[in-house]
């Protein structure tokens, strides 16, 4: 039997402007996606930072936005600003010291009665040591501050991007309000509750993650910088306390596997002390994770997310892939957001079958 399937011209050109369509909002995105990574952050920073200007804004004369969020950033940027000033001089001056006292970790490594000693001799890892100890003495690295010089050169270089971001976020919290209401007004009156209320159960899913995320890794932070302290003061002598603690407190806004690369990373430098420290620092951490997944985590984050362990993982690990540590960061609360919307089109469409 001959079937025959006859389409017009219009629908034809009509897919074919389709398809076409699809191709050019991919090579748009693929062309602006610096852009709009930028955009993104400063979206996600101005959705954080607006709880507090809403706040400041209540209580000043005039109830002005402008005002608000200008106090806001002032407060948050001396903060930083005061953190770099603790931090970045002892960074600089523990990486140097690394630098210059390594042809003494490296013996210790090759000779010593440790863990780390054991592990290289065992393997038969001497002569690896003996280039990293050449590469640590070559003339790539005896100016003032070594890689840490090269480091914050880096971040020199993406100042514009940093104040890009800035100024997004400056305006996105001066504007916002006003931009919501022409978006609200826009929308048929019918949809309009619905969709306001879906709105406001993703904001508070966005803030509520990432406010707590930013909560819970400062307490990492803080926390590991107090064990270390303690540990130095009883004799162990680790050394890089402040690098260590900053990239315990970085790797800690990454969920579920963050937490346990920080860990492991100051485990394995505790080693250069003894394996008793070593051993005493991964103690401490399986204790204080078990406080944090358990008491720390569920409080902070009250259920904002509401998504299964395995789900969490697996939107880090691609959020990881795609952007690296900020793409872990983001791509919880876009899951997050996007299950808000599965599940009230689920909920609504069943109202209506």
């Amino acid at each position: 039997m001959t079937v025959n399937v006859n389409i017009d011209n219009k629908t034809v050109f009509r897919a074919m402007a389709v398809i076409v369509g699809f191709i050019l909002t991919l090579v748009a995105i693929y062309a602006t996606r610096q852009s709009l990574v930028l955009i993104g952050v400063a979206f996600f920073l101005a959705l954080a930072l607006n709880p507090p200007v809403q706040l400041i804004a209540s209580k000043i004369p005039g109830h002005s936005r402008g005002a608000a969020t200008a106090s806001a950033y002032f407060l948050v940027l001396s903060a930083v600003s005061l953190l770099i000033y603790l931090s970045v001089p002892p960074l600089i001056s523990q990486t140097n010291s690394f630098i210059d006292n390594f042809p003494e970790y490296a013996q210790e490594l090759k000779t010593g009665d440790n863990f780390a000693a054991n592990i290289v001799q065992e393997f038969d890892l001497q002569q690896r040591v003996d280039d990293l100890q050449t590469s640590l003495s070559s003339e790539q690295i005896t100016a003032a501050s070594g890689p840490i010089v090269s480091f914050l050169q880096r971040i020199s270089s993406s100042l514009v991007s940093v104040l890009t971001v800035l100024v997004l976020t400056f305006f996105m919290l001066v504007e916002g309000p006003k931009w919501k209401e022409k978006f609200w007004d826009l929308q048929p009156k019918a949809n309009r509750k619905r969709r306001q209320k879906l709105a406001s159960q993703m904001y508070k899913v966005v803030t509520g993650y990432v406010n707590g995320q930013l909560f819970v890794a400062s307490i990492a932070g803080v926390s590991t910088l107090i064990m270390l302290g303690l540990m130095n003061l009883v004799g162990f002598s680790i050394p890089f306390v402040l690098p260590l603690s900053a990239i315990v407190a970085v790797l800690g806004l990454i969920p579920l596997i963050g937490a346990t690369i920080g860990a492991s990373i100051v485990v394995m430098v505790s080693l250069f002390s003894s394996t008793t420290a070593a051993i005493i620092m991964a103690v401490f951490f399986v204790i204080y994770q078990q406080v944090e997944n358990n008491a720390i985590q569920p409080i902070v984050q009250s259920k904002s997310v509401n998504m299964s362990p395995l789900l969490i993982f697996l939107t880090a690990i691609i959020g990881v892939n795609v952007a690296g540590l900020l793409g872990a960061i983001v791509a919880i609360p876009i899951a997050a957001s996007a299950k808000v919307v599965v599940s009230d089109y689920l909920n609504h469409r069943k109202k209506h079958a």
